[in-house]
């Protein structure tokens, strides 16, 4: 009787879920300041937020398309040999 190793989908499955996920959030970090004035000058205080897109983001980014990348070429190279 031959066994052949079959190797497991869902770690691949979970990866193309995980990956997007962690892009989606590094995206969507943000950072801001406000500008409090002084009581008696007359000016508002406001706050400014604007994304977070720095070199380290688009590091994960690429990272995260490269893993999805990968990890769909394994689903599909693991379901030609199932099939086949």
């Amino acid at each position: 009787m031959v066994t052949e190793e079959r190797t497991a989908l869902w770690p691949w499955g979970l990866l193309v879920i995980v990956a997007p996920l962690v892009a989606f959030l590094s995206i969507g970090m943000q950072t801001g300041y406000c500008m409090d004035a002084a009581p008696g000058s007359g000016a508002e205080s406001h706050c400014v937020t604007e994304p977070v897109l720095g070199p380290g983001v688009i590091i994960v980014l690429v990272l995260c398309g490269l893993l999805t990348a990968i990890a769909i070429y394994r689903i599909v190279r693991i379901a030609i040999e199932r099939r086949g």
